[in-house]
């Protein structure tokens, strides 16, 4: 609609240069693994599969992953010096390049950034699968189901067969020449369905926390596929994270063992009742099998909608605010930050934000019950085994969580001292990302946006943020033409013929912000951005 209202713009032969970010480091950090893999590799021609690198011909050899480890422990020095040439001097320090942190980083997970510990993590993905089918066909010899143990002989050949360089592109250790960087799977290897072997469901964590939540379905290869629950690894737990919104301001706010107690834009201590908990995040991915309906008898079931929070700036951010001059309008001044270190949290609280039970032992996962059911709020055990294609009972406790994911990544505030209604900020925000992706020829789905309560007394701020984890320079971008990106904003919804206390889809309703549709009104938006403009001067 954008462009049937202004069709010049598709012929006027002005194009946006592709840019490539040299400091994102996420980005980075993969360039030089495929470096150290490369040298590595050169020594060892023999490891072109999985089974080749992750599991050992006996017991007492070390596999690929082990010497690997070794190796760079060892700091061989042409590796040291090639990484030091080729890593962009911007993000040398943040990635450990001369002290060798970034090794840590490929084997091990973290507490300060859960997606560390790529390589480790795959490893012991391959083994955990390769066992589990090994005793998936053992019970389906056991039950006389010998097609059953067929395909998961096939599953497990395949799997052992798979090319080392597109597992470890896949999981997110090597470059995959695309977006997006924090990628789960949907792993349907469990089923005993020979379809599921020619499937890679893919998804990046910010999608996949509602798109293969327990109970959610997608539609692939003509059939509908539903998420049983969260993929677990034996010894390892998924990170969780504690979580509260304020009840007296609205703000944010989260910690590692427990959320902290005062709120640190008011110093309240209550919470909002029906926003916090844990949220969990699903490195490890999610597991699923086949429906039992056919694709095309009705819509696929959603997990849930997924909610964003601006949590804070990366400790040590140097960036600052900066006025706007050109947009000091009757409805006051307008400051702007820009910073390449914003983290965000993106949570998924459930179907009607009742949450998710889990099984931290198999992963067994299932939506919460409605207030009022029967079984709500109490910890249950006898559930499916999910880790187990064959029906076998788990006896362990679900316990309440929500699924969430964090990220660093470009982001611009706008801080206005224009007092607004939660209506009119939220119309307002989407407003301008609609401007943006006009204005700047942007993808409009590159871009999302939040607000953020930063001060007790101080309107909410707007965040502008790119979805890529590291950033893909969009908010930068906007940063520096914020007045061009509030022009587009206020030209979209002056200009949209849907009613002024209502919104459409040709002006400020999207797919991924769904859940505030009727909250969304272009008219409120018109009036909150507006004065931020001069007014004109009559020639």
């Amino acid at each position: 609609m954008a462009f049937f209202a202004r069709p010049e713009r598709m012929v006027d032969g002005i194009i946006s240069p592709p840019r490539i970010r040299l400091d994102n480091s996420t980005i980075v950090r993969r360039h030089l693994h495929s470096v150290a893999l490369a040298a590595f590799l050169k020594e060892h021609r023999s490891m072109r599969s999985v089974t080749d690198f992750f599991e050992a011909e006996e017991p007492d050899i070390p596999t690929g992953v082990h010497m690997l480890r070794g190796w760079l422990d060892g700091h061989p020095a042409d590796l040291g010096a090639a990484l030091a040439r080729v890593t962009p001097p911007e993000v040398q320090s943040e990635i450990g390049t001369s002290g060798w942190g970034w090794v840590d980083a490929l084997f091990e997970p973290s507490d300060a950034d859960p997606t560390f510990g790529w390589l480790g993590r795959a490893d012991a993905e391959v083994r955990d699968d390769l066992a589990e089918l090994d005793a998936a066909v053992e019970e389906a010899v056991g039950a006389e189901q010998y097609r059953a143990a067929d395909a998961y002989r096939l599953q497990q050949a395949t799997m052992r067969r798979t090319p080392l360089l597109n597992l470890l592109a896949r999981r997110n250790v090597l470059p995959k020449y695309g977006f997006p960087v924090d990628v789960v799977p949907l792993d349907l290897s469990r089923t005993g369905d020979r379809d599921a072997a020619k499937l890679e469901l893919d998804r990046d964590l910010r999608v996949a926390i509602s798109e293969y939540a327990p109970g959610a379905e997608v539609v692939a290869a003509k059939a509908v596929w539903t998420s049983l629950g969260l993929k677990t690894q034996v010894g390892r737990a998924w990170p969780s994270r504690h979580w509260a919104v304020c009840r007296g301001c609205g703000a944010y706010r989260e910690g590692l063992t427990d959320v902290p107690p005062e709120c640190s834009v008011c110093g309240s201590t209550d919470r909002d009742p029906m926003r916090n908990g844990r949220y969990v995040i699903p490195v490890f991915g999610f597991v699923g099998e086949r429906a039992k309906r056919s694709a095309g008898e009705s819509r696929p079931g959603r997990g849930g909608t997924t909610e964003t929070f601006f949590t804070d700036y990366k400790e040590g951010d140097p960036s600052d605010f900066e006025e706007v001059p050109e947009l000091f309008g009757p409805g006051g001044k307008v400051d702007v930050r820009v910073s390449r270190q914003g983290r965000l949290t993106v949570l998924n609280r459930g179907p009607m934000g009742r949450g998710f039970q889990l099984c931290t032992r198999c992963g067994h996962g299932e939506r919460a019950p409605a207030p009022g059911a029967a079984g709500r709020g109490r910890r249950r055990a006898g559930h499916r085994d999910i880790r187990r294609a064959v029906g076998r009972e788990c006896s362990n406790w679900l316990e309440a969580a929500q699924l969430g994911h964090e990220f660093l990544t470009d982001v611009v505030e706008l801080r206005t001292s224009s007092q607004l209604t939660d209506t009119a900020a939220r119309s307002a925000l989407y407003a301008l990302l609609e401007g943006a992706a006009a204005a700047l020829f942007i993808k409009r789905d590159e871009i999302d946006g939040t607000l953020r309560r930063w001060d007790r007394y101080a309107p909410e701020a707007f965040v502008v943020f790119d979805t890529v984890p590291g950033g893909a320079g969009h908010a930068q971008r906007i940063g520096r033409d914020v007045p061009t990106v509030v022009r587009a904003a206020i030209a979209r919804v002056e200009t949209c013929e849907c009613d002024l206390e209502s919104s459409c889809y040709s002006c400020l309703r999207t797919y991924s912000n769904q859940p505030y549709h009727d909250a969304l009104r272009r008219g409120e938006a018109v009036g909150a951005l507006t004065p931020l403009l001069p007014a004109r001067v009559p020639t």
